[in-house]
């Protein structure tokens, strides 16, 4: 008699409907959360911990990319950067994204809000989702000092760092240099007999930099010379005259230098409709050097962001880290650069 062969056991595939079977929670909860969307709807955040824990333990992994993960690539990157309405908008993110298309990656793309929000869950999601590359924007190198995040990071085999200074750090890094051209433009203003700058900004708290910049430049300048910084907090660009003509500081300065070139031109707008003529009462600085800065009337000088050389930076660097794993890691610099127009022009002598 022929003994019966004992059938092994198949292991049971672990999806969505099991994770939430076992965690009691939706599917549609359970499948926002590893698709990286818990935060975004408003998931609880004990919720998401719980439901991560889970999916880690059971060693689920997001569908389109189990293959990948069973060879030796998954040909994806994360990219965690700032969608903040103008800055690294549609000027870098579309180009980025198209080079690492072109590269046969899938892109997935966080908004840096999000990141500091929770930036080790975006870094938990994709590595759920197989992701073997990420591309972060650190506009706060300190980001880095947040427990479990560099090593996070190192998990990833492809690393590109985009930071605005410095750091030691086991990846490819590029460095934009913004605090030189921050002060070039200040130095600029300084040197034509500006001597009372005020800083204009939508959100203060991550531009403190360009602020802290022209406070050194000013310190060091002397001769009188002082700086101030007025937070708009967020307002609409309709909203701006208002606010203009309630900030005594605004009627006194010599020099305005805005967080962006969109404000600037609405300072120089509201600059005209007040009587006062642009350059000559006061100079006007943008920044990030916009398409339209040099149609303005007067042209508005600009910091210039160089959105384009910074992706190719970072595009030859993940061409190389994916040709040659086991290379060093390499350093590149994009410096950004003042773009000195009319708007900023010399002081001139005023008709009695």
């Amino acid at each position: 008699m022929a003994t019966p062969t004992a059938n092994k056991p198949q292991q049971q595939k672990i999806t969505v409907a099991s994770i939430a079977e076992q965690t009691g929670f939706g599917r549609s909860t359970v499948g926002h959360v590893l698709s990286g969307r818990g935060q975004e709807l408003g998931i609880r955040p004990e919720t998401i911990d719980l439901i991560l824990k889970a999916a880690r333990e059971n060693g689920y992994v997001a569908n389109p990319l189990a293959r990948g993960l069973r060879g030796q690539r998954t040909n994806a990157i994360g990219v965690l950067w700032t969608l903040d309405g103008f800055a690294n908008g549609e000027s870098t993110l579309r180009p980025l994204t198209e080079a690492i298309a072109r590269q046969g990656c899938v892109t997935y793309l966080f908004d840096h809000g999000a990141m500091e929000r929770g930036p080790l869950e975006i870094l938990k999601n994709l590595q759920l989702r197989g992701a073997d590359g990420v591309v972060i924007l650190l506009n706060v190198p300190s980001v880095l000092d947040i427990p479990g995040m560099r090593d996070l990071i190192r998990s990833f085999p492809l690393r590109v760092l985009v930071t605005p200074e410095p750091i030691d750090f086991d990846a490819d890094i590029v460095v934009y240099d913004r605090k030189a051209a921050q002060r070039a433009a200040t130095e600029a203003l300084l040197q034509a007999g500006r001597r009372r700058l005020l800083y204009v900004t939508n959100h203060l708290p991550p531009n403190l930099y360009k602020f802290h910049t022209i406070q050194e430049t000013v310190a060091a300048f002397g001769h009188g010379a002082a700086a101030d910084a007025i937070d708009l907090q967020r307002t609409r660009l309709r909203g701006l005259v208002d606010c203009f003509d309630a900030d005594p500081r605004c009627a006194e300065a010599d020099a305005m230098l805005f967080s962006s070139d969109d404000y600037a031109a609405a300072g120089m707008r509201w600059l005209h409709c007040r009587g006062r003529r642009c350059p000559q009462d006061v100079a006007v600085v943008g920044f990030n050097n916009s398409e339209y800065a040099c149609v303005l009337t007067p042209p508005l000088a600009t910091v210039d962001r160089v959105d384009i050389e910074l992706v190719e930076q970072i595009d030859q660097l993940i061409r190389n880290r994916r040709s040659n794993p086991d290379s060093d890691c390499q350093h590149r610099l994009v410096a950004m650069r003042y773009v000195p127009r009319e708007s900023a022009g010399t002081v001139q002598e005023k008709t009695p």
